[in-house]
């Protein structure tokens, strides 16, 4: 009995704090289990469960490892949905453009490069979408023109975005399938 605790204590550990972690995290346990949170349609998941299967049957460890990073490299790409970045740049008071019609997955990469003012700038979604969280799109206010803030739009609909500080300073997006 002692040495079947002693084989499965690591693996009930590791389960608790990865529980721990999602819960951190805000995302419930059976949403990071879900195969949507993972970005793979069912019959992918369960592809990829049968390889990762197959890979522990290996018979060498160097083998067993081979086999497991080339399945996670596989269905990680699938995972990805692809889309194109946009830039954005944030100015004294100004978004530009500040507004863009976009397709859903792809992403808006904003720059502070304009800002020179004493003032910080951010970016907050004033209005979006039902689904998409409060603080999905929030960036940390700023002054450094080196300062990137990056987001992928994966739910369709309307956004309206604002500087916290500076009201008048707006943005539009339109996203659409």
């Amino acid at each position: 009995m002692k040495s079947l605790l002693n084989k499965r204590l690591p693996g009930i550990l590791a389960a608790g704090l990865v529980t721990l972690a999602v819960g951190a995290a805000g995302v419930s346990p059976a949403a990071a289990n879900d195969a949507s949170a993972s970005g793979l349609t069912a019959s992918q998941k369960k592809a990829k469960s049968k390889a990762l299967k197959a890979c522990k049957k290996k018979k060498s460890p160097k083998a067993k490892k081979a086999c497991t990073k080339k399945v996670n490299k596989k269905f990680g790409a699938m995972a990805k949905p692809k889309g194109k970045t946009w830039n954005v740049v944030l100015g004294d008071d100004y978004y530009k453009p500040n507004q863009l019609t976009i397709k859903a997955n792809d992403s808006i990469l904003w720059s502070w490069t304009e800002v020179a003012g004493s003032e910080p700038h951010n970016v907050s979604a004033f209005s979006r979408p039902a689904g998409v969280g409060p603080f999905d799109f929030e960036s940390a206010l700023s002054l450094d023109p080196k300062n990137t803030f990056k987001r992928q739009f994966t739910v369709a609909g309307d956004y309206h975005f604002v500087c916290s500080l500076h009201t008048l300073m707006t943005m539009d997006v339109k996203v659409t399938r």
